[in-house]
């Protein structure tokens, strides 16, 4: 199996560059991440984070789950 990671903010479900992203406000934001979020619900990602600058985070978290013996088919 493979670890699985959405992309809320920065993936094609946003369909917005960096920009449009950045000139969002807080509710209008906070609406798009909760309709996201309902897109990705039936797919079940092991991580949702907002950009691809949030992976370094995650990829530590996966190494230390796979030092632990986790598998991402069990998870």
């Amino acid at each position: 199996g493979m670890w699985t990671v959405a992309l809320i903010c920065s993936g094609n479900a946003l369909g917005l560059d960096y920009a449009g992203y950045r000139a969002l406000g807080s509710d209008e934001l906070a609406s798009e991440r909760k309709r996201i979020h309902a897109l990705f619900a039936d797919s079940r990602p092991h991580y949702i984070i907002d950009t691809i600058s949030d992976l370094p985070e995650v990829i530590a978290d996966i190494n230390k789950r796979l030092a632990n013996g986790e598998m991402p088919q069990s998870s």
